[in-house]
């Protein structure tokens, strides 16, 4: 699909969706447990349709009722294969791949778009390594047979937390203990700790002794069980703060919680040093600031909030650099390339290199046509690029941004954008 968003102001409150990544690891903790759990998550994406699809074919009962997802044991499924629709979601692949494989039996992961092609390795050699068949990289469907075995399973920390959060899930269902060891520099570590919380809050030890060890005991039971509310996604939500910043606080963003361990809350220290003061009025946020200026950027613990960093590097005079996101190209799409070719496509003076970014910022970018390398992310970075741009943007491919945000559009409109879907 096409969308033309007209240049001009947005104001107005916009509540943050669902946290995605909170909702996949409480699917999952509700999934292996068994009993009846209620989710207040009152948006379906495609990523956490995927999850719920994968844990129906496991036999849990997943419903939608109103604003809640509804969980609790079913039956399982007289097929000697079991076939589990992953969908685009690198998420929902990387953590069923190691619990199908501890749970044992024969099954099929399907997976679309980009994400057959994305890594799995050294994920993929490590179950192969402790029991679990698995077919060849870079196809859909992939097969896993076998079971798990504990032990030793260490895995590099610079490549996908979520690698980790997939043997955590998987580890403790073994009937022998195991060693999770993390290597070289761990990137995306908030993610890690939000899969402990939820293991947590299900009854599970993951025997974390440091950063970088769990000693995990195996025949451990999952004991989820009542009502839990998935709070607002900071990542998301990063693009309507971007947005709040670039008006001068007239956009205000609702739902987020202020002492969340979600990992792209640090956008607030990075707005501070750029220049940009965040105001909490309850769990209502405005970012207002003056005479921001361009920084260095960390990429390393932030990678899904570069999109609408990017953007409002663009919006502010100065330059801004981003550092260590090579893993950026691992992404649904190789967004070092796609915030450089759309933003650049648009006006912007931006360049990279093989891990950074490099963005010279003139208050305002000219406008045109762009694609979106069918990345989610980069259409609501183009989108929102509208509250600076002095011409209208057409933008290629919008039904990407329904993998984590199907309403998007909406909300934009909903702010003033003018927004026109074709």
């Amino acid at each position: 699909m096409r969308a033309v968003i007209g240049k001009g102001k947005l104001e107005g409150t916009v509540r943050a969706i669902p946290s995605k990544s909170y909702a996949h690891r409480y699917l999952i903790c509700a999934g292996l447990s068994g009993k009846e759990v209620d989710l207040y998550c009152p948006l379906d994406s495609e990523d956490i349709l995927a999850t719920a699809d994968c844990l129906r074919a496991l036999g849990t009962e997943v419903r939608r009722n109103g604003d809640y997802l509804q969980l609790k044991k079913g039956h399982l499924p007289d097929e000697d294969v079991i076939r589990l629709m992953c969908r685009e979601s690198g998420s929902t692949l990387r953590f069923m791949l190691p619990v199908v494989a501890a749970m044992g039996g024969r099954y099929e992961l399907y997976s679309e778009g980009r994400l057959p092609k994305r890594p799995l390795s050294p994920l993929y050699e490590e179950l192969t390594a402790h029991g679990a068949v698995l077919g060849k990289q870079g196809m859909s469907p992939l097969s896993c047979e076998g079971k798990l075995r504990g032990g030793v399973y260490t895995i590099p920390g610079n490549i996908s937390s979520q690698y980790i959060s997939g043997l955590l899930f998987a580890l403790p269902l073994l009937e022998e203990d195991s060693v999770l060891r993390i290597t070289e520099t761990i990137e995306s570590s908030p993610y890690i700790d939000l899969t402990i919380d939820c293991l947590e809050r299900s009854g599970i030890d993951p025997g974390r002794k440091d950063e970088r060890t769990f000693y995990i005991k195996g025949k451990q039971d999952y004991d989820l069980e009542g009502s839990f509310s998935i709070e607002g996604d900071w990542s998301n939500a990063a693009f309507f703060l971007v947005a709040s910043a670039l008006t001068g606080g007239k956009v205000v963003v609702n739902g987020l919680r202020e002492d969340s361990i979600q990992g792209d809350r640090k956008i607030l220290s990075v707005l501070k040093e750029m220049g940009f003061v965040p105001a909490w009025e309850e769990r209502s946020l405005r970012i207002l600031g003056h005479d921001p200026h361009g920084i260095v950027i960390d990429a390393r613990e932030i990678p899904d909030i570069i999109p609408p960093l990017s953007l409002l590097a663009c919006g502010i005079e100065g330059t801004t650099k981003v550092i260590n996101a090579g893993r950026l190209a691992l992404k649904e799409s190789d967004r070092l390339e796609a915030i450089c070719s759309i933003l650049g496509s648009l006006g912007a003076d931006i360049e990279k290199d093989r891990e950074s970014l490099t963005i010279r910022g003139t208050g305002s970018i000219r406008g045109g046509n762009t694609e979106t390398f069918n990345d989610h992310r980069m259409v609501m970075m183009a989108a929102t690029a509208s509250v600076i741009s002095r011409g209208d943007i057409v933008i290629e491919g919008t039904e990407a941004v329904r993998k984590s945000y199907p309403v998007f559009f909406e909300d934009l409109a909903k702010l003033g954008g003018r927004v026109t879907v074709l």
